[in-house]
């Protein structure tokens, strides 16, 4: 009987271990041909954030420019996801953490007069 309570409570322990953390971003600017890609971007294709699975932050939710000139998107509460114009670096808080990194854009598609920079970073666990 003792090893059948301990199992159980080794099963009910594991449940709730939480997993390893997963914080993706995701996002795609376009700029027009002739500007140099550190130059700001204006027109933001798509933008979110997705913390363990959850879609925390998201353009469609809103997207403003915040006190220091970045693009700040609209999160659910006690989340936020902010990155600077030049797609190089960004910012995301969930309750518990905050976390700041560099993006790694790249050239996604070009064509007319518009290249167009893409990032998708996933880190802690990924």
């Amino acid at each position: 009987m003792k090893l059948r309570t301990f199992f159980v409570v080794a099963v009910n322990a594991l449940s709730v271990t939480p997993a390893l953390a997963c914080l993706e971003v995701v996002g795609a600017a376009d700029i027009t041909t002739g500007s140099l890609p550190w130059e700001t971007f204006e027109n933001v294709l798509y933008a979110y954030a997705v913390d363990n699975g959850v879609v925390t932050c998201d353009e469609r939710f809103g997207i403003s420019t915040d006190q220091n000139g970045n693009f700040a998107l609209t999160c659910i509460p006690n989340f936020a996801f902010a990155f600077k114009k030049d797609l190089s670096f960004g910012w995301y808080s969930n309750p518990s953490n905050s976390f700041s990194f560099y993006l790694n854009p790249y050239v996604s598609a070009a064509g007319g007069s518009t290249i167009q920079w893409t990032f998708d970073d996933r880190m802690f666990g990924c």
